[in-house]
């Protein structure tokens, strides 16, 4: 199976949010994530900044960055 970990960045610094994570839903300004076990974080005023599949990672970057 294939995993990402989410790092959101907050003032240029890289902080790993949640790991584990299997789906990711865009809503209007927040991203929800959940794990296979329905483990669930909402991001707020958030926006996905890169995706890399090779080493399976998201990073999201507030509205403010």
């Amino acid at each position: 199976m294939c995993q990402m970990n989410v790092i959101l960045m907050r003032n240029n610094h890289p902080e790993t949010i949640m790991e584990e994570v299997s789906r990711l839903e865009v809503r209007d300004n927040e991203i929800v994530l959940s794990t296979l076990f329905n483990e669930t974080k909402t991001v707020h005023e958030a926006t996905i900044k890169d995706i890399d599949f090779v080493k399976n990672i998201v990073t999201l970057a507030t509205f403010e960055d």
